[in-house]
């Protein structure tokens, strides 16, 4: 029981980095706009963004695939290889 409240909070945790992240660049890439950056300028904020949002995806889906081989280990069903 532990194990899913932690799991829980992380996950939680990670999906509001995401979105703090996102809104941020949003803001970001709004002013810009505003701005008038040039298009390579506005493809550089968006790609920073992805990169970001890529990391904590990549976080997600790591305590999310350990929740269920953990899942799997506990009712004896053979870990996928």
């Amino acid at each position: 029981m532990l194990n899913d409240l932690k799991y829980a909070f992380r996950l939680r945790r990670l999906q509001d980095e995401k979105r703090t992240i996102e809104k941020a660049h949003q803001t970001i890439y709004d002013q810009a706009k505003k701005l008038k950056k040039s298009p390579h300028e506005l493809s550089e904020l968006a790609s920073e963004e992805m990169f970001e949002v890529n990391l904590v995806d990549d976080q997600i889906w790591h305590i999310q695939n350990q929740h269920l081989l953990r899942q799997a280990e506990k009712y004896l069903l053979p870990r996928p290889e």
